[in-house]
């Protein structure tokens, strides 16, 4: 089923596929791409920077741009990434991945373009690319400014094959089996069933603004949002238990799209609904145009921060190749030289068909989480923690440790939070217990404090 056309669509980036000629330049090439999008928003609908956190365990068959760009969610899980989140990045580009499709007999190399529109970097992709800023730069190091570095991404002489041999395909189980149908991408020396990538980036507005008027949440969209038709909120308890509701956005209204309670009632948790939510939205994805192993494994790439990490979050699908992905083929190579032989210039490839499906997820903070940042900042004396008092100073590590896992239970975005609580209500507890366990955030340069482009130094070889 084709994807409804979108005028805006919520990523940043935009993926050119420039074929290249060949003697089967009639035949098609089929490209789906889906992804998923995260942002975190407070309870006015303002995005909380901070999130350059990766919510699943990071493959290690990607390329990393460079150390330092991801968070890891899980102190419990290995994960790569460094220790310290950056208050520019207020949306990621959690998992990205284009697929191929040709018809019978269809040989044409091509390239493939990922730019950001806006301000972002890539921090991990898969096969080997070009990438800009080139990896190990000094744009990396402590202290990059998503305001003013622009990341571009591609791969050159890409190839696909119909015929797929997967014991040959250099790729992670879960997707190399599960999308059995897809072709095998050769380039630069890897061979997988994909292209994929990951991406950190700045927006000041989303798409949809979640805010909170007592009970109930509003959802708003600051552009047009007729191709939503449905958005999904859950919340995920630290028991497993699951609390889910489809919401149909209001027809007739322009100022919101929809409202509703931002609470659920104990009869609505069970430890079945983590089941029926990801059913749902395998459901809605295949109805939006991917094939059922391309949905199943775009919500295995999610599976945890989804469905199992503690929260409170919104979904909703957006059309990927109105915004996201620009295809257009390179034309034909044609005589430039007096030595070289004249004639007509071949035909233009026909372009690639294009289907791109996004899941955006928002998170949202809850009332309990607000609670949770009160009782490590003391900044409320009826909800004093354990043995020390609201206003107390650890002094411990018995009580330190009990702030801690006070911590933990603000899940994958709690370095962030705490950071955005210190900006609301600081207290001296609370900047005592960030200087303890050393939460800074990673220090970040003023654009207009930066050098120009031109005035850096270029990294070595």
């Amino acid at each position: 089923m084709p994807m409804k056309p979108l005028a805006s669509c919520i990523f940043l980036a935009t993926a050119a596929l420039f074929a290249m000629p060949s003697a089967h330049a009639d035949s098609k090439l089929v490209v789906h791409e889906w992804g998923t999008v995260t942002f975190l928003q407070d309870e006015t609908g303002k995005p909380i920077g901070g999130i350059n956190i990766a919510g699943e365990p990071v493959p290690e068959f990607l390329h990393e741009t460079a150390p330092g760009l991801l968070l890891a969610s899980d102190p419990d899980v290995e994960m790569r990434g460094p220790a310290r989140c950056n208050l520019d990045v207020t949306m990621t580009i959690d998992s990205s991945v284009l697929q191929f499709y040709p018809e019978e007999g269809f040989d044409v190399p091509f390239d493939v373009a990922v730019e950001f529109f806006g301000s972002g970097m890539f921090t991990h992709y898969f096969p080997s690319a070009a990438v800009t800023p080139a990896p190990g730069s000094n744009q990396y190091l402590d202290g990059f400014s998503l305001f003013e570095d622009r990341g571009e991404l591609r791969w050159n002489e890409v190839r696909v094959k119909a015929a797929v041999d997967s014991s040959t395909v250099g790729a992670p189980a879960w997707l190399a089996s599960s999308v059995s149908d897809a072709a095998t991408v050769e380039v630069n020396g890897d061979r997988a069933k994909f292209l994929s990538y990951r991406a950190i980036g700045n927006r000041l507005t989303e798409q949809l603004k979640v805010s909170r008027a007592g009970p109930e949440l509003v959802v708003t969209s600051g552009r047009d949002a007729s191709h939503i038709d449905q958005l999904w909120l859950a919340d995920v308890r630290a028991d497993g238990r699951v609390a889910f509701r489809v919401l149909r956005p209001f027809e007739k209204e322009t100022a919101f799209l929809v409202r509703t309670g931002h609470e659920f009632a104990p009869e609505d948790y069970s430890g079945d609904n983590a089941s029926a939510l990801r059913a749902a939205l395998v459901e809605a994805v295949i109805a939006a145009g991917l094939f059922e192993a391309e949905a199943e494994a775009l919500l295995d790439s999610a599976q945890t921060a989804y469905f199992t990490s503690r929260g409170l979050r919104l979904f909703y699908l957006t059309p990927g190749n109105s915004a996201h992905v620009q295809i257009r083929t390179r034309r034909p190579w044609a005589p430039c030289c007096p030595d070289q032989a004249a004639g007509p210039r071949p035909p233009r490839p026909p372009e690639p068909q294009v289907t791109g499906v996004t899941l955006t997820r928002i998170e949202l903070v809850s009332p309990s989480q607000r609670a949770l940042l009160a009782r490590i900042a003391g900044s409320d004396s009826a909800l004093g923690t354990g043995g020390i008092e609201a206003s107390q100073l650890p002094q411990t590590d018995d009580e330190w440790n009990e702030l801690y896992q006070l911590y933990v239970q603000l899940g994958t975005f709690r370095n962030p939070l705490v950071l955005d609580e210190q900006k609301r209500r600081p207290t001296p507890r609370l900047n005592a217990f960030i200087e303890h366990f050393r939460l800074e955030a990673q220090p970040t340069v003023s654009p207009f404090e930066r050098p120009r482009r031109s005035q850096r130094a270029r990294p070595r070889n």
